[in-house]
């Protein structure tokens, strides 16, 4: 391309563009013209199969499902926008080619939490958690991929659970391996998660626990558990034995566990339906501390349970 005629292309970028982007023309060309290229399906196999070196033999282009006319003209706007070039036979990604390819692999993991993404407006909006303490816990929420994009500071640790099966064994396995106390927020009603609990109390570990009042709605559920005299003895253990250490609050919005001052998993629900979104498993001692003063306000707010 000439000087003049280069000249002249970026005048009619500048021209066509109604609002400043803090990038050059130059730039915002080559990412136009990247993602243009890229766009194609085709291009986009040929590209990323490039990263492993692909040569342009007849098999190599059947099993993309090209013809060698398309094949040719997908590898030849790709070597046109920088991004692969032949090398020793076989087509291989440049150094460009390289840093878009990693890009992609670690927006992999944003495009799989992209739901869940919108928590975050609903976190912001809500005043929940107070504005100072706002970074630390998007920095809980989102793994380490995500959070390289936005900053270099290190994230406290912690773990994202997806499912609420997997939320399930956590709480047991956290548990399991109780040595002092346990603080539980819990909406939910589990036979084998009560049984842990049970196990934990006669073992002298200290626990507080809080519930949601019972409701003609959750009449299912609790009859769902109560199928055998094991499962009743269990129930009434847990309600009358430990009475003490329970409390009842009219509605709970989320569900939480926190071990020995040390650990904690707290639920994220879904600002829409309010059904499990996911979850945290967090280990920073400083942010434990701060779920611990949350659990008490809600427990000294809750009333004294009692089974009648």
């Amino acid at each position: 391309m000439g000087g003049e005629q280069f000249l002249s292309k970026t005048r009619t970028l500048e021209s066509k563009r109604k609002i400043p982007v803090g990038i050059s023309d130059l730039a915002l060309e080559q990412f136009l013209n990247i993602i243009r290229v890229l766009k194609n399906e085709d291009s986009l196999n040929i590209f990323l199969i490039s990263e492993k070196g692909i040569s342009s033999s007849n098999e190599n282009i059947r099993n993309l499902g090209l013809t060698k006319k398309r094949f040719y003209l997908r590898v030849k706007e790709l070597i046109d926008v920088g991004l692969i070039e032949k090398r020793e036979g076989n087509y291989r990604l440049t150094e460009l080619g390289k840093i878009i390819f990693n890009t992609i692999i670690k927006l992999e993991p944003i495009l799989l939490l992209k739901d869940k993404l919108k928590i975050l407006e609903h976190i912001k909006d809500s005043g929940i958690i107070p504005q100072e303490k706002e970074v630390e816990f998007i920095k809980m929420i989102f793994p380490d991929e995500i959070y390289d994009f936005i900053s270099n500071d290190q994230f406290p640790s912690s773990k994202i659970i997806t499912t609420f099966e997997d939320l399930k064994k956590e709480i047991i396995h956290e548990l399991d391996n109780a040595e002092k106390n346990i603080l539980f927020i819990s909406k939910y009603y589990d036979l084998t998660v009560a049984e842990k609990c049970i196990q934990k109390m006669e073992k002298g570990i200290d626990f507080l626990y809080v519930m949601e009042e019972f409701k003609i709605s959750d009449a299912k559920k609790i009859l769902g558990i109560l199928l055998g005299s094991k499962s009743i003895k269990l129930i009434y253990d847990f309600f009358n034995k430990y009475k003490k250490s329970i409390k009842m609050v009219d509605k709970l919005l989320t569900s939480m566990i926190i071990v020995d001052d040390e650990r904690a998993i707290v639920e994220v629900i879904s600002p829409i339906d309010e059904d499990f979104l996911f979850a945290i498993k967090i280990n920073d001692k400083t942010i434990v501390k701060s779920l611990t003063d949350i659990f008490f306000n809600i427990w000294n707010k809750g009333k004294e349970f009692s089974i009648i």
